[in-house]
């Protein structure tokens, strides 16, 4: 989230627009780079994920290509987001702040859907009703995290996910293109 905020800041993005490159070139520029960034996290995760199918649990399915395509998809996706917040803001700070919340936000709708079956069997046991859990559930599948874990339950949901995600990252890239193309800076 700091990648263009920083450079606002720093009064160093004038400089960097003022090079033969396009303003969308230099935005999917970034976006690339941030992709990198996650590609070992990506690719421990694939080879961990592989080992512990491979040699702990050998009769289980092997969900080593699942997680890999879900983190890949979310990662793409918490990048086009945290360009975003970038875009919007023009202080280092309150572009972390904001995308700090974001997250936190993912992580406890996520934590929620993870204890929605605890929260259930309560309330099953003190006879209270459960109808509300359901549009709870549903409020939930905001977050990427959910669904990446949904699809380690479920590997079937994988292409609707993908679909999912890479469509909102597209939707979240060309919303800060448009933004960062509008903008006016300062040097």
């Amino acid at each position: 989230a700091v990648s263009i905020a920083r450079e606002k800041e720093n009064k160093t993005l004038f400089i960097t627009v003022s090079s033969p490159q396009t303003r969308p070139s230099i935005y999917l520029s970034k976006f690339i780079g941030l992709f990198i960034l996650t590609l070992p996290m990506i690719l421990y995760l694939y080879f961990i994920t592989n080992w512990i199918f491979n040699g702990l649990f050998p009769l289980e399915q092997n969900l080593s290509g699942v997680v890999f395509y879900t983190a890949s998809s979310t990662a793409m996706l918490f990048a086009s987001i945290g360009l975003l917040v970038s875009v919007l803001w023009n202080n280092e700070v309150k572009a972390v702040k904001f995308s700090m919340k974001i997250l936190v936000l993912m992580a406890a709708l996520t934590s929620l859907w993870i204890f929605i079956p605890i929260i259930e069997l309560i309330l099953n046991l003190t006879n209270n009703s459960t109808f509300f859990l359901l549009v709870l559930e549903k409020i939930t599948y905001l977050s990427p995290f959910t669904m990446d874990l949904m699809t380690a339950y479920q590997p079937e949901l994988l292409s609707g996910l993908l679909n999912i995600q890479l469509i909102s990252t597209v939707i979240f890239l060309v919303i800060g293109i448009v933004i960062f193309i509008r903008q006016d800076l300062e040097y």
